[in-house]
């Protein structure tokens, strides 16, 4: 079973960078699935993408997605829920902001 968490992100690398950690020291070392995190840049503007890369990059956990334009919320979400679907055969899907 694969279970994956999708973030959408803009703008704050602080408040990303808190949800993803709290996700990977207080959810996915208790789960038995395979767990997945994917965090989607919706083309923020500054440079919180690079924050992102430079604190997530190296973790095989997290895939690292940045949008060419700002999708909005719905479409922004929809692009890492595409992505986990497609690309890791998620069986289950969380979307958080």
């Amino acid at each position: 079973m694969i279970v994956s968490y999708v973030v959408l992100h803009y703008l704050t690398a602080e408040d990303t960078i808190k949800c993803v950690r709290s996700i990977l020291n207080n959810v996915i070392p208790f789960s038995k699935a395979e767990s997945h995190i994917i965090i989607v840049d919706n083309a923020s503007p500054n440079d919180s993408y690079k924050k992102l890369e430079e604190e997530f990059g190296n973790n095989k956990a997290i895939t690292l997605l940045k949008n060419k334009t700002n999708l909005g919320f719905a479409k922004g979400n929809n692009v890492g829920f595409l992505y986990a679907k497609k690309e890791l055969n998620s069986d289950f899907i969380l979307l958080l902001n």
